[in-house]
């Protein structure tokens, strides 16, 4: 089920047109009713379980080294830091069930880390979970996460 996010725009914003607010639940209820030819009851609420942002941005830093190059550049380490542990979660993988997983703040790693999985890593704007079978190197402005071959 896709939202048309399109006719929202920030209040004030230099937009010449003026639009009317997006109406949220007509659009999920006509998502809803095409993709599965049924509405539920009228009365039945809706909630909504998460918002998600996607922000498009352009930078002029073209000095800025690229992924492959810092990989070859860069050494990996390839023990946890066990400093930027901040806690445990029992975290549900397919392969292996419930899994006490550590936690990690994901500004505490340097580049050139490495850190093997099963990992949660918290930002101020994501959180990443590394698979038990994956790992993760953390870079200057990136973070690339190896999956094993199946």
């Amino acid at each position: 089920m896709v939202l048309d996010p399109s006719p929202i725009r920030h209040n004030g914003g230099d937009h010449e047109e003026e639009r009317e607010p997006f109406d949220y639940l007509h659009a999920f209820k006509a998502a809803y009713h095409a993709q599965f030819g049924f509405l539920l009851a009228p009365d039945k609420p809706v909630i909504c379980d998460d918002i998600r942002v996607r922000g498009l941005g352009k930078t002029r830093d073209s000095t800025a080294e690229s992924i492959s190059a810092e990989m070859a550049r860069l050494p990996g380490v390839e023990e946890e830091k066990e400093h930027t542990r901040v806690g445990t979660a029992r975290v549900y993988f397919e392969e292996c069930g419930r899994t006490d997983t550590p936690l990690f703040e994901l500004p505490a790693f340097a580049p050139g880390d490495r850190l093997v999985g099963p990992a949660v890593l918290l930002d101020h704007s994501n959180t990443i979970l590394l698979h038990p079978a994956a790992s993760a190197t953390f870079l200057t402005n990136h973070l690339v996460i190896d999956l094993p071959s199946s």
